[in-house]
């Protein structure tokens, strides 16, 4: 019965109780996103480098302007699926971008919540 559990194991998985372990976990990868926990939301250009914003611009131009979802994104951008995941939850995080019912992604209009 916990042949599942011992593969998740085996395979790398980690137990997480609270946020403070995905911080831990993900360490520099979220750079000062924990700094700011608790204070206004940084800007994501502002914590991940001027190479944001093209890489942002890529991954809007292949998200259009119609729903999508994340394989759509994906073979659109050219990018890796665990990479556009987590670009679509940091743009979603930003208020830029909004996950829809059936997974689907879309666009937000500035200003709109």
């Amino acid at each position: 019965m916990a042949r599942g559990c011992h593969r998740l194991i085996r395979q790398g998985a980690k137990l997480v109780e609270t946020a403070d372990d995905i911080f831990v976990e993900l360490g520099a990868l979220l750079g000062g996103l924990r700094a700011h926990a608790g204070a206004e939301a940084p800007d994501a250009q502002a914590v991940f480098g001027a190479g944001w914003t093209r890489t942002t611009k890529i991954l809007l131009d292949a998200l259009g302007f119609a729903p999508a979802s994340i394989d759509t994104v994906v073979a659109r951008s050219g990018f890796a699926a665990d990479v556009v995941a987590s670009m679509l939850l940091i743009l979603e995080l930003d208020g830029r971008v909004a996950q829809q019912h059936g997974g689907l992604y879309c666009r937000r209009l500035p200003g709109k919540v």
